[in-house]
């Protein structure tokens, strides 16, 4: 392994400044920097830009063409314009890292054209859920060709769980030597257990991304003996009447999140199958709080983490299910002895697996192998 000291560029497609300084006050999980904190802390020296990808900029994609065909084929926006901001900047660096695909495609198009010469990861977004995308790509098209050629100049493609990196190889044909799974880890330096405060009688869901499910755990409620607090954006929620029992919240800060999450008495994770990572970070965020947790049974949560077993380290209920669903949550409301009994072995496999630590220990080989050639 390529021991040197080298210079990384992270390129986020959100801003992050305000994150960045969140982890390092220890107000915020490490989780959505993908390894910046830890690669510094390893002595690399490792920069950050997002503005090209903030507020402003994008008022300027109104004129970008590329960005608008990008949205009307498949869903995604396309960063070149922004990407192009960039780059008096990025042939500066060893390696350029992109997390989040506006921001991945925009760099790779730059390497397609020979405008970056250094070595590209790009860390999966949301790609093949989007619209026509399957479709869309197997076609031999000039928009199908400028797709995969933009991808094929990618370095490395990171992938969260295993389904992805199957969609992935079969929807574009990459080889599978250039694409690497390395698996989502939570912050245990933010989420621990010493912080405990008095348990609540309420159950908690948590989570903002497109493949929640609260349409099921809102039909669940009637038949929960409890609480249920949500947490997400009012996007995530369908326009159905909603039961006395549920309580929601939008867009709270992480450290309520937190709160919430020591005081609840245990965890639902309503998911739909939409085959790529989704409720990974609250899954783990949970095991290291000991919390027991009930959670849809996808193919992005077991293919990711197979090591978590049901009755062992969480309850598994069938996705689009709130029969399973209320009985599973019924189940743990009775019995606080499974509960711990849940929560400690969820913590022990978590501790073991699935740091955030460990996750940039997988991502310093990545960058190894792509900065030795």
């Amino acid at each position: 392994m390529n021991k040197k000291k080298l210079k990384i560029l992270f390129v986020y497609a959100k801003p992050r400044k305000k994150l960045v300084s969140l982890v390092k006050q220890k107000k915020a999980p490490d989780t959505f920097l993908y390894g910046l904190n830890h690669l510094r802390n390893l002595g690399h020296q490792v920069d950050f830009f997002d503005y090209p990808f903030s507020k402003p900029i994008k008022l300027i994609q109104i004129f970008d063409p590329l960005h608008h065909l990008f949205v009307k084929k498949i869903g995604l926006g396309y960063g070149l314009f922004r990407s192009a901001l960039l780059l008096p900047k990025l042939n500066q660096y060893d390696v350029i890292i992109t997390c989040g695909d506006s921001s991945g495609l925009g760099v790779a198009t730059l390497k397609a054209l020979g405008l970056v010469k250094k070595p590209q990861i790009y860390t999966l977004g949301l790609f093949y859920v989007k619209k026509n995308f399957s479709k869309e790509i197997k076609k031999n098209t000039l928009f199908s060709r400028l797709y995969r050629k933009t991808l094929f100049s990618v370095d490395n493609i990171i992938y969260h769980t295993k389904i992805e990196g199957e969609k992935l190889l079969k929807n574009i044909s990459a080889s599978p030597k250039r694409a690497t799974l390395i698996r989502i880890g939570s912050d245990p330096d933010y989420f621990h257990e010493s912080e405990k405060r008095k348990t609540k009688d309420f159950v908690l869901s948590v989570g903002q991304d497109i493949a929640r499910d609260y349409e099921t755990l809102i039909k669940a409620a009637s038949k929960i003996k409890a609480k249920i607090i949500i947490i997400c954006r009012p996007k995530n929620i369908p326009k159905i009447a909603i039961p006395k029992n549920v309580k929601i919240f939008y867009n709270l800060p992480f450290e309520s999140v937190k709160k919430h999450y020591q005081e609840a008495k245990l965890i639902a994770i309503s998911l739909k199958e939409q085959f790529r990572s989704s409720g990974q970070t609250v899954l783990l965020d949970c095991m290291f709080l000991k919390k027991a947790i009930v959670i849809s049974r996808t193919k992005g949560i077991v293919s990711a983490f197979w090591e978590i077993k049901d009755k062992k380290h969480c309850l598994f209920c069938k996705p689009n299910s709130p029969q399973d669903l209320a009985s599973k949550i019924n189940s743990l409301l009775r019995n606080p002895k499974k509960n711990k009994f849940l929560g400690e072995n969820a913590y022990q496999l978590a501790r073991k697996k699935f740091t955030s630590k460990i996750y940039t220990k997988n991502l310093l080989k990545i960058i190894s192998d792509v900065t030795s050639k």
